[in-house]
């Protein structure tokens, strides 16, 4: 019986089931390339350098846009250099890079899991945007959350 148990729980920590989280305060990422108008943000190109995004990573992108975005897509690859290796990045899913606070200052973006990426995003503003709240998408308490980090 306990070699049962002990072949579960091996296969367990082959498939990553262990518990990684997201701690400490995020990393500042001011660089990233913004459109001349204010209204899309990469934080790297294709083909560009990809930020290290092991798993319980936090980031937080100073996107200088004209205020926060609507849409936000994050891209991740298994190899910093997959672009120049003929390899490939995927847009993330799940908890793979949670979106966790959106402002017309910055975006908060974290690794859910135990697994090592490397992460690309973009942002940009919709046909709208002049209409809508800098706090959109965060209300009070992600405000309140960060409120500790400077702005720019």
């Amino acid at each position: 019986m306990r070699s049962g148990a002990w072949i579960v729980g091996s296969a367990l920590l082959l498939m990553g089931c262990f518990d990684c989280h997201v701690d400490g305060t995020p990393i500042q990422i001011r660089d990233g390339l913004v459109s001349e108008d204010k209204t899309f943000y990469m934080s790297s190109r294709w083909g560009g350098e990809l930020l290290h995004f092991p798993g319980g990573r936090r980031y937080i992108f100073y996107h200088g846009l004209k205020s926060a975005p609507e849409v936000i897509s994050s891209y991740l690859a298994f190899r910093e250099n997959t672009f120049q290796s003929n390899r490939s990045a995927s847009e993330s899913a799940g908890n793979q890079a949670l979106i966790e606070c959106v402002t017309d200052k910055y975006i908060v973006l974290a690794n859910d899991t135990c697994a090592e990426f490397w992460v690309r995003i973009v942002a940009q503003l919709g046909p709208a945007s002049g209409e809508v709240p800098p706090d959109w998408s965060t209300g009070a308490e992600c405000q309140a959350r960060w409120a500790d980090l400077p702005d720019e």
